[in-house]
């Protein structure tokens, strides 16, 4: 039986990511210490479905040298469908050094296991198949597992990961460290390393450009046909069929495979596994390796497929083609709600994982914002963009801000984050607004669910509050102003977006940037509200008005900008001049006098009693210039 981890050896990616240039040696402490001239050898049984592994390939043939940027030959048909432009020179980048193998390790969690997710977490045999832990599913609640194993695990891969807490274009730490480590392994092709290099090297301006490098060289690198040239595969079709099951002669049929088209890209005899067929996807790009049996298999589907083209093309109308449905699971996926903009949704910074208000943004908003980020698994049409409202995880210390009550409230009240649209990430928002109130009482009793510290109820209030304005602000405008019927299907795949973008509600951006913070540091506390009627009446159900966000926008514009009623005529009064305040207040402690004896002194008919107390020293004297005459009256301040 697998033996479950104890907290203390667990980091999280985070943590892991974060701490690439701070890591010492007590860090590493728990960590295997790797030689820097030993490459870690996974066991044998480490081979994938689909995943070429063959055995190591001589240097002689693996390390094909082209000259200049000759590439190697390939088919024609293949190479109109994919960017082969040449790749520019790049400086070569540094081996891996033994503390930064354990930092690599530790951010692929690999030599962690958690119940049944625990076939991903050695290293592959082959370069290639390093290369794919780009894609490996990182496990997000690795504490909550260790409590409770039966908890539903959350996954993000580590290339998105690493691109989610990267700062800067030249912060990709953990896939510069994969990189680096696949640059110096044995057999790694020198087109693969020149490729690899230029990704990293090159200048980028974003965060979002660095990504899409990085996945272009990751995609570049399945297919090349001078990498798999120097990987020991042929990717020229040979004139004769090769074999009994046709060898190189195969290579660009076209083939059906996972009810999706491909195409024979090249071959290699393998002398553990046999022969092998490298296929390329002519939809998103993505290539798989085929035995024999499962060649001939995608072969005969595609023949049926050609052969009832041919029929239908004999029929007086021919049948609109067949979308795409790789994405239909979660494509066809709703949830009620969506058309006001608010849900509930799971955090993967959120250790616990607990459902928390947040706004589905429009995908004009996401476009405008330019957040969007290409991904090798089209993942964009899996993925949804939100911003959780007044969240209670991204706080941090309470010293220096001189209004935070714990350390919840010290992050920004909104946080976005990309999400995988399922069952498990998203759910119905619970509260309505027709009663144009919040139940303060309910949510006390939600929150006794969540697992979470007295002090983050002030957030989750917070948050509360943010969603049904939100959702008030949104179901009462479309009502107003009906948007009509739009292909929410149809224009997510022409917008590269999941179905939900669309649906949702489009905020305007004078809205969104309403001093939110402000407006609820104003709101009074429920706590003493509650109490202030339970004298009055026992069990009283505690309950506060909806924010008007109609109202906020109405008060900022004309003429109740002006303090003026609508239907009044405004008289565009001048300027008023501005009342000249004292130089300090009656409770200051300054020096100045708070009301000079000169002010107004020649409008001032003074009496005879008048002029004998104009002048004393209580009338014109601070508070703290008298105490300081009488201390050095007293000779208690020496001179």
């Amino acid at each position: 039986s697998t033996s479950t981890p104890t907290p203390t050896s667990l980091h999280t990616p985070v943590s892991s990511l974060q701490r690439q240039h701070q890591v010492d040696s007590t860090s590493l402490g728990g960590e295997q210490k790797i030689p820097d001239n030993v490459t870690p050898t996974p066991p044998s049984n480490s081979k994938s479905k689909n995943i070429r592994e063959p055995a190591a390939t001589p240097d002689s043939v693996s390390q094909i040298v082209l000259k200049g940027d000759e590439m190697a030959e390939c088919d024609p048909a293949f190479r109109s469908m994919v960017n082969l432009d040449p790749v520019p020179d790049a400086p070569p980048i540094k081996k891996l050094s033994p503390r930064e193998v354990a930092q690599l390790e530790q951010s692929l969690q690999i030599g962690d296991k958690f119940s049944d997710h625990s076939e991903d977490t050695t290293w592959r045999e082959d370069w290639n198949g390093n290369l794919q832990l780009l894609d490996k599913d990182i496990v997000m609640n690795r504490d909550d597992l260790v409590q409770n194993p039966s908890a539903k695990v959350m996954t993000m891969q580590f290339c998105d990961w690493v691109a989610k807490l990267a700062r800067h274009s030249d912060d990709f730490i953990g896939i510069k460290l994969l990189f680096r480590f696949v640059y110096h392994m044995k057999g790694t092709p020198l087109m693969t390393r020149r490729i690899l290099a230029y990704s990293i090297e090159c200048p980028a301006g974003s965060v979002s450009e660095r990504l899409q490098l990085i996945m272009d060289a990751s995609r570049r690198i399945s297919y090349d046909p001078t990498v798999l040239t120097q990987d020991g595969w042929r990717t020229v079709k040979a004139d004769a069929p090769d074999g009994h099951t046709g060898g190189s002669y195969l290579i660009g049929r076209r083939i059906i495979w996972h009810s999706f088209e491909a195409i024979v890209i090249a071959f290699v005899r393998d002398e553990d596994i046999g022969d092998l067929w490298k296929c390329l996807w002519t939809e998103d790009l993505d290539t798989f390796d085929l035995e024999a049996d499962e060649l001939q298999e995608g072969m005969k589907k595609w023949e049926r497929k050609v052969a009832k083209r041919k029929a239908a093309s004999s029929a007086p109308t021919a049948k609109a083609p067949r979308p795409s449905v790789r994405f239909e699971a979660s494509r066809h996926f709703s949830v009620d709600g969506i058309e006001d903009g608010i849900i509930l949704a799971k955090s993967y910074k959120s250790k616990g994982g607990q459902p928390w208000p947040a706004r589905v943004m429009h995908v004009t908003e996401v476009k405008a914002l330019g957040i969007q980020q290409g991904s090798r698994r089209s993942s964009s049409k899996n993925e949804i963009h939100v911003v959780f409202l007044s969240p209670f995880w991204n706080g941090g210390a309470v010293a220096g801000i001189p209004t935070a009550t714990s350390q919840y409230a010290t992050g920004p009240l909104f946080e976005l984050e990309t999400i995988d649209v399922s069952e498990r990430t998203i759910q119905k928002y619970p509260f309505s607004t027709d009663d144009g109130s919040l139940s303060i009482t309910n949510l006390r009793q939600q929150f006794k669910f969540l697992g979470l510290p007295k002090a983050a109820f002030p957030r989750f209030l917070d948050s509360h509050r943010l969603a049904v304005a939100l959702k008030n602000y949104s179901s009462k405008e479309s009502k107003v102003n009906s948007q009509g019927v739009v292909d929410a299907e149809a224009t997510a795949s022409l917008t590269d977006t999941h179905p939900l973008s669309i649906k949702t509600f489009s905020f305007p951006d004078a809205l969104l940037n309403i001093p939110f913070e402000y407006i609820l540091s104003k709101f009074p506390d429920p706590v003493k509200v509650r109490a202030s009627r339970s004298l009055i009446e026992d069990d009283t159900e505690v309950k506060e008005p909806i924010m008007q966000l109609h109202g906020i926008l109405a008060s900022i514009t004309p003429p109740h900008c002006w303090n003026e009623n609508p239907g009044m005529s405004s008289a565009c009064p001048e300027t008023p001049v501005k009342k000249t305040q004292p130089l300090s207040l009656p409770d200051s402690k300054g020096l100045t006098p708070t009301m000079s004896p000169t002010l107004n002194a020649s409008k001032r008919i003074y009496s005879e009693s008048d002029k004998k107390t104009l002048w004393n020293v209580d009338s014109f004297a601070s508070s703290y210039l008298l105490e300081y005459i009488q201390a050095a009256k007293d000779g208690d301040i020496s001179p």
